[in-house]
């Protein structure tokens, strides 16, 4: 009796052992048999990383970095509305934090912001309005919670007010001062035109940034030849066809005039002798007229499907049309969701590069509820054709 005892104790013992170390390929994951409960569907791709698993581990700072994959926002034109009034209305500075919001909802590493961000006169009695109107800027940006790196461009009302004004010894009006000590001295440049490369698993990008304002009286506002000079031309001379996977160049005011704004003298030349030494930019991101819109042809009426405005940050709308989308300017994708390639909706875009080596561009509105619907979405190469 006492070995059948302890025969079953025996039995009972291993049996349990058995159960607890999950032999026999049960749901143990070190065992090769089983499922990590913690990965969705099966232990499948990570549920934190957006649209199929898309690797964007890696980090920038204002010198560059190294990623796996490259994912970027941009927005811009965040200035009040009055000329030499501060503080504007509190639906600017809600908008500047939900924009932060959404950018750092959407987890990306780094962030352009393409200028504008006061509205003084720029004459030698505008210091308090530049500073003031910067603060509220800043205070807004950083209420949106995003804490990656921000690369500040020059916009116009940097210089002054006056769009044809040009100030190409950066320092010439209080405007042009602040924003060098309170926004440029962030990013660590001593100019407002600056590249810097960001490693990737799919090659080099190489980010360039023109600033139109700060180009020489005196350019040929049709083009380059013969009067493209000034030490912004001699340094884009130097870094227009370095060679690189992709190439992104930003600048405030687009190629061509847009809208009422009117355009800075400065802004045909950069982007003409860009477009001329390198034949592979990935996109043409600006802002200056405040909305989103994707341009189909440059200011030669040559078609283009890497160019877009991005300026629907906040400022006074300009519109591009009346309701923020004619039906010419809108489609319907699958799942019956509208994009538009033409909206007044304040925003901002993300730029993100794929596994397959494409870019992704995505407009969203702002809301501010870590939610922000689309408002636009296209792909292209990393040599700027269309791809799709």
């Amino acid at each position: 009796m006492k070995k059948v005892i302890l025969a079953l104790l025996i039995v009972f013992t291993m049996t349990a052992f058995f159960l607890y170390c999950g032999g026999g390929g049960g749901n143990n994951p070190t065992d090769g048999g089983g499922q990590d409960a913690a990965l969705p569907d099966g232990g499948g791709q990570d549920a934190s990383l957006p649209d199929g698993g898309e690797d964007y581990d890696g980090s920038v700072d204002h010198d560059g970095g190294t990623v796996t994959l490259f994912k970027f926002g941009v927005y811009g034109d965040s200035r009040p509305p009055y000329l030499d009034e501060f503080p504007g209305p509190a639906l600017l500075y809600e908008n500047i934090t939900k924009i932060m919001k959404g950018l750092a909802s959407k987890n990306v590493q780094f962030v352009f912001q393409v200028g504008d961000y006061m509205y003084c006169k720029g004459d030698q009695d505008s210091g308090p309005c530049a500073e003031t109107d910067l603060t509220h800027f800043l205070l807004a940006e950083g209420d949106g919670g995003y804490k990656g790196p921000v690369f500040y461009l020059m916009g116009n009302h940097e210089c002054h007010y006056k769009t044809e004004v040009l100030c190409p010894n950066e320092n010439e009006t209080p405007n042009v001062n602040f924003y060098k000590s309170m926004l440029l001295s962030r990013d660590g440049k001593p100019h407002s035109w600056f590249d810097f490369n960001v490693n990737t698993s799919k090659g080099p990008a190489h980010f360039i940034v023109g600033s139109p304002n700060t180009m020489p009286y005196g350019l040929d506002d049709g083009g380059y030849d013969g009067a493209f000079f000034g030490p912004q031309a001699d340094w884009l001379k130097t870094v227009a066809s370095e060679d690189a996977g992709y190439t992104f160049y930003l600048q405030h005011e687009p190629q061509a005039d847009e809208s009422d704004e009117g355009t800075c003298i400065g802004a045909a030349p950069l982007y003409h002798y860009m477009r001329a030494a390198n034949q592979n930019v990935t996109a043409y991101l600006y802002g200056h007229t405040h909305y989103y819109k994707k341009l189909s042809k440059d200011d030669k009426g040559d078609p283009v499907a890497n160019e877009a405005i991005i300026g629907n940050g906040g400022a006074p709308v300009d519109y591009c049309t009346k309701d923020g989308g004619s039906e010419s300017d809108c489609r319907t994708v699958d799942g019956g969701t509208k994009l538009c390639s033409c909206s007044n909706e304040v925003g901002y875009g993300v730029l993100e590069q794929l596994s397959n080596g494409n870019v992704r561009v995505s407009i969203y509105k702002a809301e501010g509820a870590g939610h922000d619907p689309l408002i636009d979405q296209w792909t292209i190469t990393a040599q700027g054709k269309a791809a799709n």
